[in-house]
């Protein structure tokens, strides 16, 4: 009998402590668990916070490169002359119209026409290139009737618009330089013309 009330006695005493350990376990893990929430945030802070991540977000942004108008190349437009390759010459560039700007140039030599040049500046792609064609003094053209010769733009500024074998480089609102390459592999040199414009009186 005796046996009976201890072991009842001992089953009651598990009973009520499974129940207390039950009811506090949940309550354990509401207080001290983190929800997904906090997780985030903390993870968040903790990469901002790191060396790497800082020196992530210290990175300068790249500029962006600027891509080119043509009224970037309105500074050339105008009535040149002057002299290149010992002969003078004149240049002449409309303002830029139709996107697009249109030039003519003439070379002289002893009171004589030696040739004349049609230029365009023209959009390729998201640049811009120029192309010439030559003409002898009865505007007989040299390049086939189809073809042009091509100089494709490297850069353009205030001060200077770069081709491919052709610069024109602003000395100031009166005066410019157009530099040609002339020649091919290692004979190819540079020819300078310089131009003054030509005011109206």
């Amino acid at each position: 009998m005796s046996s009976i009330s201890v072991s009842t006695s001992w089953l009651a005493c598990v009973i009520v402590s499974t129940t207390l350990l039950f009811w506090m376990v949940p309550a354990v893990d509401a207080q001290e668990a983190p929800d997904s929430k906090s997780v985030a945030a903390a993870t968040v802070k903790s990469n901002s916070e790191s060396p790497s991540a800082k020196s992530k977000n210290s990175k300068v942004p790249a500029k962006a490169t600027k891509v080119p108008t043509i009224e970037d190349f309105g500074w050339i437009a105008g009535h040149w002359q002057g002299k290149g390759m010992g002969q003078p010459f004149e240049e002449t560039w409309n303002p830029p119209f139709g996107g697009t700007m249109m030039g003519m140039f003439k070379m002289v030599k002893e009171d004589d026409v030696s040739f004349y040049e049609l230029l365009t500046i023209v959009k390729q792609g998201d640049s811009f290139v120029l192309r010439l064609k030559h003409f002898d003094k009865q505007l007989v053209g040299w390049e086939e009737k189809d073809k042009s010769v091509e100089f494709p733009l490297v850069r353009v500024n205030s001060k200077e618009a770069v081709f491919d074998g052709l610069r024109f480089e602003r000395v100031d609102d009166q005066s410019m330089n157009i530099i040609v390459k002339v020649g091919t592999g290692g004979k190819a040199k540079e020819v300078t013309f310089a131009a003054k414009r030509v005011v109206k009186k």
